[in-house]
């Protein structure tokens, strides 16, 4: 019995000595880690635009990226000789660190810390991207086992270990909030290029979905993505990468056609729009996707009749399927369904009054009123219950909804007089996707939107060049019969 107290008294003095160790050498570097993050999907509240509407889980937007700061706002910077700056973590940026921005994030309300890392680039990526790489070492994950088990003597004498797994995916999460101006940056897009191989899936997941928000300029992840997809269980953020790539993943049909002939759900329905958009064969995805717009999943259902509108030749032969889904018991089915056959040219009575009975209800924006209205002015660009309904969006609290509200009216060129304050509120948003689609309302108003002048202006001389061709075009379009300036 004596010999047995040693060995278990051997035993507790050695985990003593790995946990000083350890705090010795990474205590410096421990941050408080417990949030617990909810996972991001691609289906969210996001509108045609790919801009996003606040409603949880809808993924915040891309915003522009900044070179630079305004003065004041990030002290202790221009006055500092390069081996003299702090490090990226301990920038105070609003009267508080990188670092306490980050630990101040929560899942539940993420955007008010984006956006003041995104304010922070390019030291906040610089900073995210060595969370993101950062990873327990043997030692430390024995500790961290280990902890639990302790006798609570022990414990009082030790400090508690935080594993890295947290801070990496917030850091992931945050990357993937700032969106692709920032994100497509070599050191980000190395940082989620190498997270594709993470131990955890959550990171994974969004790395994968971060990558393909990015779109074809993704295009140099490819390999790295199909072999993600090809080992892990949790495929659906990576076929939504490739599929966004586009035709640069044709690498990637091999595997997505055995996915399409092997999976189910979801899964398949990704696979199979990927394979439409990265040009194999369409029969095969067509029929994928009726196959589950007639299944049991109803997630599954709504996403393939929304894929369905890609159908392009085949449109005539699956609008009867389209049709019969406006029936469906599931809301989003029908609406998605009604959607696609507007999106196609096929809009039908029955199509029609599904997307008015979406854009004439009272309920509180989070429900698809909005996007109903949108539809319908792609079918009727004099829709009263559709304008009505975009008209009252312009006064909604939430600035994406008044946003989406302004640039679909503009797009249509209607409300000049409604509308252009509230798209020079957007052009001078953060979120670029608002500022792009904001100037290209601009001008479809034409002289209509001269009080935008200025802000217009300002983007044709920023360092953004998208931007400034989208907004030289539009000043363009505001000379074009105005010429008194």
């Amino acid at each position: 019995m004596r010999k047995r107290y040693l060995i278990i008294g051997f035993v507790m003095l050695a985990v003593a000595l790995v946990a000083f160790c350890i705090q010795s050498v990474g205590g410096k570097r421990r941050y408080s880690q417990n949030v617990n993050l909810a996972g991001y999907t691609n289906i969210g509240a996001t509108g045609s635009y790919g801009t996003p509407f606040a409603i949880p889980p809808a993924q915040p937007g891309p915003p522009v990226h900044r070179t630079g700061v305004r003065s004041g706002e990030l002290t202790n910077r221009a006055s500092l000789a390069p081996h003299d700056k702090p490090p990226e973590s301990e920038r105070v940026y609003r009267g508080k660190t990188l670092q306490a921005w980050f630990n101040e994030l929560r899942d539940y309300d993420p955007e008010p810390t984006i956006q003041a890392l995104r304010e922070l680039s390019p030291d906040s990526v610089a900073f995210l991207a060595a969370q993101l790489r950062k990873l327990d070492s043997p030692p430390k994950a024995a500790y961290l086992a280990l902890w639990p088990k302790l006798p609570a003597t022990l414990k009082s004498k030790l400090r508690q270990p935080f594993s890295a797994l947290p801070g990496r995916r917030r850091a992931v999460m945050v990357l993937r909030g700032m969106g692709p101006p920032f994100t497509k940056s070599d050191l980000a897009f190395a940082a989620l290029t190498a997270a594709l191989n993470d131990p955890d899936d959550e990171v994974r997941s969004m790395a994968q979905g971060a990558i393909g928000d990015i779109g074809p300029q993704a295009k140099a992840a490819v390999g790295a993505l199909i072999q993600s997809v090809r080992r892990r269980t949790d495929l659906i953020n990576g076929i939504y990468a490739l599929g966004r790539i586009g035709p640069d993943a044709k690498a990637a049909l091999p595997v997505l056609e055995t996915i399409v002939t092997t999976r189910s759900g979801r899964e398949r329905v990704y696979a199979a729009e990927a394979l439409v958009k990265i040009g194999g064969s369409r029969r095969t995805g067509i029929e994928a996707l009726l196959n589950e717009l007639h299944g049991t999943n109803a997630h599954a259902r709504a996403e393939a009749a929304l894929a369905l509108k890609l159908s392009g030749p085949e449109a005539k032969a699956v609008a009867p399927a389209l049709i019969s889904a406006l029936q469906d018991s599931d809301q989003l089915v029908r609406f998605n369904a009604a959607t696609a056959l507007a999106a196609m040219g096929l809009e039908t009575k029955e199509a029609v009054a599904v997307l008015t009975k979406e854009a004439a209800s009272d309920e509180p924006f989070g429900g698809l009123g909005l996007l109903a209205a949108e539809a319908l002015l792609g079918v009727s660009a004099d829709s009263s219950v559709a304008l009505a309904r975009l008209r009252r969006a312009l006064h909604d609290q939430q600035e994406g909804v008044r946003f989406h509200a302004a640039c679909t009216l503009g797009m249509k060129g209607k409300d000049a007089d409604l509308t252009v304050p509230i798209l020079v509120q957007a052009l001078q948003a953060p979120d670029q996707r608002w500022q792009l689609v904001s100037v290209k309302a601009l001008a479809k108003l034409g002289p209509q939107a001269q009080p935008a002048w200025e802000a217009l202006t300002a983007a044709a001389h920023g360092t953004n060049e998208e931007l400034k061709e989208a907004a030289n075009e539009a000043l363009r379009a505001l000379r074009g019969q105005e010429n008194s300036r």
